[in-house]
């Protein structure tokens, strides 16, 4: 049965009480990551290293890329792995704490996290171990393709194409926070998270996120995804308490 309400908590009939504990720590500590990345690769860092190594707003061509370039620029995409691993672990464990009748979603949920995992992964992979070396040693033919600031690049076409699975994977996996109070809150994040993510996708594959807007929409979105990651941790924080609650007083097999 589904409680409702701030007191409400969940009960998780459909699973042995000493199976519980280990997918809920997978969750809490995949939220955690998550929440960490998203700190630390989120508008704080960009805005600081912004300030410190600054790049034009527009794009202006590779030579005033390079020109401008920083690592320190990139770090950012080295924060970013760890909201790839974290979602991963997430929606792994919301897959296995799923009741029977909404695995089907959860599953869904798990292949656009892996699509969201492979795209970003290998995104960030170019900016490391490809753009990096290039630019700082002045090989700077094809690098326009892979540097962010140009909003035609293909670098940019993959950001917004992996953050629009993991919208699909956020909005898939919400009717796994059945209960009210802040399961509500995160199971409408969840939504409008996919319904955010997926729009983006389609608007930059139609006329092009780029300059201000670009950076208006950028911040927006990691408004909402920051709060969604907060929620996840507290919710599945409580999750992990109780599934180690229901092991503790579950009697011997």
């Amino acid at each position: 049965m589904r409680r409702r309400g701030r007191g409400s908590s969940r009960a998780f009939p459909y699973f042995s009480p000493e199976s519980l504990p280990p997918p809920a720590r997978l969750g809490l500590g995949s939220s955690w990551l998550l929440a960490l990345g998203v700190l630390c690769s989120g508008p704080l860092t960009v805005v600081g290293v912004s300030l410190a190594h600054p790049q034009p707003v527009e794009w202006l061509g590779v030579e005033a890329y390079a020109r401008a370039f920083h690592p320190l620029q990139l770090v950012t995409y080295g924060f970013g792995f760890l909201i790839v691993l974290g979602s991963v672990g997430l929606v792994a464990a919301l897959h296995r704490l799923a009741p029977g009748a909404l695995r089907f979603r959860s599953a869904l949920a798990l292949a656009f996290a892996a699509a969201f995992a492979a795209v970003i992964g290998t995104n960030y992979m170019l900016q490391l171990a490809v753009l990096r070396p290039n630019v700082a040693a002045g090989r700077l033919e094809g690098m326009a393709l892979l540097a962010f600031n140009n909003p035609d690049s293909i670098t940019m076409a993959l950001e917004m194409l992996g953050y629009g699975f993991l919208g699909l994977a956020t909005w898939a996996v919400a009717p796994v926070f059945q209960e009210g109070g802040l399961e509500r809150w995160t199971r409408a994040l969840c939504v409008a998270n996919g319904v955010v993510s997926v729009a983006g996708t389609a608007l930059h594959a139609a006329v092009g996120v780029r300059g201000l807007f670009g950076l208006a929409l950028y911040a927006a979105w990691n408004v909402l995804f920051a709060a969604l990651a907060v929620l996840w941790v507290v919710v599945l924080g409580r999750w992990a308490q109780q599934a180690r609650g229901l092991a503790r007083s579950s009697p011997p097999a």
